[in-house]
């Protein structure tokens, strides 16, 4: 059976540093990240159908991204919040993709660096670094998420928010 899926991966917008009174896990959005998010989730509402499945770390910064990106597209969907996103490795993102729901075409990633662009660079076979609250569009040569591993993607659009348009 052939197919496609389309992976969209996106890097948490920019966040406070971390102050000594907050954990890492919980950093919030800073003022300029708040702002970025927003354009970007606007930006990318504009060009394509919401995706159909959503996923986040469980971090406040990934959560608030993830959060601002629904609202743009005005959807009904629900985060899927996934610990293990957070401080994962590639290898360790790829089976959370391989469980996502065969009934989905489309899902969005919400998470951090490196791991991101570790794993937008290892479905694609590029060497790509993710600034904050870039976004990806990976086409997946597979029909079902649970073969998407190395290689199996193109890199069909990059985004980020100080890029002056949206090229897919």
């Amino acid at each position: 059976m052939s197919g496609t899926k389309t992976l969209y991966i996106v890097r948490h917008a920019k966040s406070r540093w971390n102050p000594e009174d907050i954990v890492d896990h919980e950093r919030p959005l800073n003022e300029r990240g708040l702002r970025e998010a927003d354009l970007m989730a606007n930006r990318l509402a504009g060009v394509i159908s919401a995706p159909e499945y959503w996923v986040s770390s469980t971090a406040l910064r990934a959560k608030t991204t993830a959060a601002i990106f629904l609202e743009a597209f005005k959807g009904k969907q629900d985060i899927h919040l996934n610990k293990d996103i957070y401080e994962a490795s590639y290898s360790s993102l790829l089976p959370i993709i391989n469980a996502f729901p065969e009934t989905a075409g489309s899902a969005v990633l919400f998470g951090h660096n490196p791991s991101l662009s570790y794993l937008v660079s290892g479905l694609t076979n590029t060497n790509l670094a993710m600034q904050t609250c870039c976004i990806t569009e990976v086409e997946l040569l597979v029909s079902e998420w649970a073969d998407v591993a190395a290689g199996v993607g193109m890199l069909k659009m990059l985004d980020y928010p100080r890029k002056t348009n949206l090229s897919k």
